[in-house]
C-alpha cells in the first residue's frame, strides 16, 4: 500500500504528465518573421485548402501567414448540428465541439497585425437551434448567427490590430451533394447577416463573392470544379493572393 506522501508524489507526477500532454496538443504559433506583418487566418476548409494549395500566392516578403483553420468546422459556439440536403447531420471533427471559444485563442497567443475570419459556407445549411431545425433565412437562425459572429469578432478584435471578415461566395451549381436547391437565397441571407455583424463590430469586410462571381450568383467563375465550394488547385495561388493582399492595411 502506498503511503500518503507516496500518493502525493504519484498524483503530482500524473498532473505534470497531464499538463505536458495538454500543452503538446495545443498548436504552437510560429514566430513572426522580421520585417513582415503577422496575418492569422481563422476559418474552415475553404481557406485551409487555399493555404495548402496556394502558398505561392502569399507575398512572403510582407506577410507571415498563420493557418488557424479547421476543416469541416464553421466555428459557431458549441457547434449546433447542421443537416445537408439529404437531411443527414453533417459530421464535424471533435475539435469543433466548442467552436470558436476553444479554436481561436491558441492561434492568437501572439498578437496579430491582421486577423482574417473566413468561414460561413456551413452556415448556409439548416441548423438545430433550441430543438428546432432552422433555415438560415429564418429570423431565429439569423439572430443566432449574427450574435455568434458578433461575439467572435469582438473577441478577435482584442487580439489583432486589424480584423477582416470575408463574405463567402455563392456556392457553385455542383454543390447539390450537400447544399439544398435554394442555395443562392441561403447564401444571400448569410452574407447579409455577416455584413450586419461587421457593422456592429466595426471590422473590415472583404467580399470573396464578388471576386469569384463578379456580377452575382449566376456569374461565378468555373474555378470550383471539384465540389462547388473549394477552389481548384490551379487557381488557389491567385485566390489566396487576393485574400492576403486585400486584407493588409492600406498603404
Amino acid at each position: 500500500m502506498l503511503r500518503p506522501r507516496s500518493l502525493v508524489r504519484v498524483a503530482a507526477g500524473a498532473l505534470a504528465l497531464l499538463a505536458i500532454a495538454l500543452t503538446a496538443c495545443q498548436p504552437t504559433p510560429p514566430p513572426t518573421r522580421p520585417g513582415t506583418q503577422r496575418m492569422v487566418v481563422l476559418g474552415d476548409s475553404i481557406p485551409d485548402w487555399l493555404i495548402r494549395d496556394g502558398s505561392a500566392g502569399v507575398p512572403t516578403a510582407k506577410v507571415t501567414l498563420v493557418n488557424g483553420t479547421l476543416d469541416a468546422c464553421e466555428g459557431a459556439k458549441d457547434n449546433p448540428p447542421a443537416r445537408s440536403r439529404t437531411g443527414k447531420v453533417v459530421p464535424t471533427p471533435a475539435a469543433c465541439a466548442k467552436g470558436w471559444p476553444s479554436m481561436y485563442p491558441p492561434h492568437l497567443t501572439i498578437r496579430a497585425d491582421v486577423a482574417v475570419v473566413m468561414t460561413s459556407t456551413h452556415a448556409m445549411l439548416d441548423h438545430l437551434l433550441s430543438g428546432t431545425w432552422r433555415h438560415p433565412c429564418h429570423t431565429p437562425a439569423r439572430s443566432w448567427y449574427q450574435a455568434d459572429m458578433t461575439a467572435r469578432l469582438d473577441y478577435v478584435k482584442t487580439r489583432a490590430d486589424r480584423v477582416v471578415l470575408v463574405l463567402p461566395a455563392w456556392p457553385g451549381t455542383n454543390t447539390g451533394w450537400i447544399m439544398p436547391a435554394d442555395y443562392v437565397a441561403r447564401a444571400d441571407c448569410v452574407r447579409s447577416v455577416l455584413r450586419a455583424a461587421a457593422r456592429a463590430t466595426g471590422v473590415t469586410v472583404l467580399d470573396f463573392g464578388t471576386y469569384l462571381c463578379p456580377t452575382g450568383a449566376t456569374s461565378c467563375k468555373p474555378w470550383r470544379t471539384g465540389d462547388g465550394m473549394h477552389i481548384d488547385k490551379a487557381r488557389a495561388p491567385s485566390a489566396l493572393g487576393f485574400i492576403v493582399n486585400s486584407s493588409l492595411p492600406p498603404a
